[in-house]
């Protein structure tokens, strides 16, 4: 680079406090004059400038770069794209890199658009099948309005608290703050779990909906290919999982609507294999229930697994430049989300889709048409539109599992700042990715090999109403909060005692199966293994630490707060 102030005849130009800039490590450095005079030309400057030794001569006007391999070159310094890019997973040390910076943060949309569609995959597209199959449309629905309503509680209350501590956007955090360590030590761990079991569960779906297509492929194969799918992903951090949830989540609203027009059509009677207007002939025949009281408490454990990962907006709110900003359209989006897809698409569903139709929630079939949704259009008899809601299917499939390694990432970091986990865990990247946390699901994403699943079931609205006491006890008006949302605590409240029931359901369900089969050790810990794993890590906690909860007016409601300190500036 040449110096602007350079002169033709050689001599040393008569500007004190002219400059002289280069380009180093990405950045401008300035050369002072003064200091020139000062140490000589080929002199050391160790106030913050360069060495004169490695960059050139001044008096001929230019500077040059250091060298290559010089350590005080970036990551992003040399080489083409893709080797800056490898070289950006070089790790970082403790406390250079933070796991939510400028350059990685997710953007306002990304975050709308993670609370419109993020957690819709086999929940929503296929396990609603077997719901329908075993408890019948009313039973269905009126299961799905009530767990909604409870999804809708949690996010309500993750929102306060997100936009409150912003850089405690966690779920084991706030437990661990609000309520007591050890709940707090089994619900983060079982939290941590279920994601790491999601992923594996996600792509050996996904590779069941992919033999829809072509059964001849072995389904190693396609898990293998869509593990290296969402690992490339993750590659790019949490803009790469927010563009891809953007994405994903547009092409989930898309093939909905498509089906909301689709359903309409077949139950007046314009499908092609109609016999005529349908209306809500299938609530009478077969009928609204199935299985009676047992069937309707079956099918609150596929609503909570169908809804899990609404929690999320939290977790991706710690991952945004201006929680308090993303946040409030984030819950607004969930309720409509909520609203479209598990009320109004369910009920449309039960229209045209009887719960006695042939394969529907028949997985071990090895085809997707046990989709209700896919099952629906094929028994109309259009063709086409299946192939297109298949690969919807399977693009909603692979973002949850997308989803499932953000979360569980973002959970062992929570886990090790606790000081619950090795805190090598918690090492960053140049780009501030996890990638110890990543390598985790990955290794533990080979038990979809022998497509193993399961299920669990957790509670997270304690902590709110908890926090919310708090504030009274200790004098805070609800003015302090940047975020409120009317009726939250009494919605926190509703949320808690549902959960408290439907973990009734479960062991219910657990104790007398929906199949009238004989009632089993091995069925009542298949259907209950989420209270068992949680129960047993309480017991753990109760061993490794004394177990207290924080009196209310105690609590700590100002470190790390939206107000305080440095977090200002985004407020």
């Amino acid at each position: 680079m040449v110096a602007s102030s350079s002169r033709k005849d050689g001599l040393e130009p008569q500007y004190p406090e002219s400059t002289y800039s280069g380009a180093l490590n990405g950045a401008t450095t300035i050369v002072s004059m003064d200091d020139t005079k000062k140490n000589g030309v080929n002199g050391h400057f160790y106030d913050g400038k360069i060495e004169q030794e490695e960059v050139g001569s001044l008096q001929n006007g230019s500077i040059e770069e250091h060298e290559a391999g010089s350590s005080t070159l970036g990551v992003n310094e040399g080489g083409n794209a893709f080797m800056r890019f490898l070289r950006t997973f070089k790790m970082a040390k403790p406390g250079e890199v933070e796991l939510v910076n400028e350059e990685n943060a997710m953007k306002q949309r990304h975050l709308i658009m993670v609370a419109v569609g993020g957690n819709v995959g086999t929940g929503l597209f296929v396990a609603t099948g077997k719901s329908l199959k075993n408890a019948g449309p009313a039973s269905l629905l009126i299961a799905y309005i009530i767990m909604g309503s409870v999804a809708i509680g949690v996010v309500v209350a993750l929102a306060e608290m997100c936009c409150m501590f912003p850089k405690q956007s966690s779920i084991v955090r706030y437990t661990s703050r609000f309520v007591n360590r050890n709940i707090a030590f089994a619900e983060s761990w079982l939290y941590y779990f279920i994601w790491m079991a999601v992923l594996p569960s996600e792509v050996s779906a996904g590779a069941m909906i992919v033999n829809f297509w072509n059964q001849n492929v072995p389904v190693a194969v396609w898990i293998t290919i869509f593990l290296l799918f969402i690992l490339v992903i993750q590659g790019f951090g949490a803009r790469g999982y927010g563009e891809a949830e953007f994405i994903s989540a547009f092409l989930k609203v898309l093939i909905m609507l498509i089906f909301f027009v689709v359903a309409i059509v077949i139950d007046c009677g314009g499908a092609p294999n109609s016999t005529g207007y349908l209306g809500a002939h299938y609530w009478h025949d077969p009928g609204a229930f199935r299985n009676g009281f047992k069937g309707f408490c079956s099918v609150f454990v596929a609503c909570a697994y169908s809804l899990s990962g609404t929690e999320n907006v939290g977790t991706a709110a710690g991952n945004t430049a201006n929680p308090q900003k993303a946040i409030p359209k984030a819950v607004t989006q969930v309720f409509l989300r909520t609203l479209f897809f598990y009320v109004i698409i369910i009920f449309l569903l039960t229209l045209v889709v009887p719960y006695n139709a042939p394969n529907l929630g028949d997985y071990g079939t090895g085809h997707s048409s046990a989709s209700p949704f896919i099952l629906a259009i094929k028994l109309a008899g259009i063709r086409g539109l299946p192939h297109i809601f298949n690969a919807i299917t399977l693009v909603a499939v692979l973002s949850v599992g997308n989803m499932s390694v953000f979360a569980a990432s973002r959970s062992m970091i929570a886990l090790t700042e606790e000081g619950w986990a090795p805190k090598c865990l918690a090492r960053l990247d140049q780009k501030g990715r996890p990638l110890f946390c990543f390598a985790l699901s990955f290794a533990f994403s080979a038990v979809a090999y022998v497509n193993v699943s399961e299920r669990a079931s957790k509670c997270l609205t304690g902590f709110h109403i908890r926090m919310r006491w708090a504030m009274r006890t200790q004098g805070y008006g609800d003015s302090i909060l940047p975020y409120q949302f009317p009726g939250s605590i009494y919605l926190s409240i509703w949320a808690m005692i549902i959960n408290f029931l439907a973990s009734a359901a479960v062991i219910y369900v657990g104790l007398f199966p929906v199949t009238h089969a004989k009632p089993s050790a091995k069925n009542f810990f298949l259907e209950t293994l989420g209270l068992v794993v949680f129960s047993a890590f309480l017991l753990l906690s109760f061993c490794l630490m004394r177990p207290k909860i924080s009196p209310l007016n105690e609590i700590d409601l100002v470190t790390e707060r939206y107000d305080q300190g440095e977090n200002c500036g985004s407020c």
